[in-house]
């Protein structure tokens, strides 16, 4: 069974990603950018490495929670997202900061053919 990329697909990933601006490891020193959050997020899933980019997440608590069982259980939804991800050209478009907040524009496909252009939402939170 082939697996068709949705738009509520593509949607779940971009609100995945209200995280955070700054690395995966909160003790790195240098903030990455918001779009270098997202740029990085889509990379990691794209390479499989869900805990890395779940780590960028909102999710972040929820995966470092997991028991490498419950981890394997969720791998077949995990390979979906990845799949869903993997065939979308994601291309970001700009983003604006404000405080603690930012979004990242990305244009996405439509199951239409066209594009659209959708917010990203972060935010930092604990100075990450």
């Amino acid at each position: 069974m082939r697996f068709h990329r949705t738009p509520a697909i593509c949607a779940a990933l971009l609100i995945a990603l209200i995280g955070t601006f700054a690395s995966g490891t909160l003790a790195q020193a240098t903030p990455r950018t918001p779009t270098e959050v997202t740029r990085e997020f889509y990379k990691l899933m794209r390479e499989k490495k869900f805990r890395e980019a779940f780590g960028l997440s909102i999710y972040r608590f929820a995966i470092d929670g997991l028991s490498q069982q419950e981890f394997d259980d969720l791998r077949p939804d995990f390979e979906k997202m990845a799949f869903a991800v993997s065939e979308a050209v994601i291309d970001v478009t700009g983003e604006q900061i404000s405080g603690d907040s930012a979004a990242v524009f990305v244009r996405v496909p439509n199951p239409d053919g066209k594009e659209k252009v959708e917010p990203v939402p972060l935010r930092k939170v604990d100075k990450a």
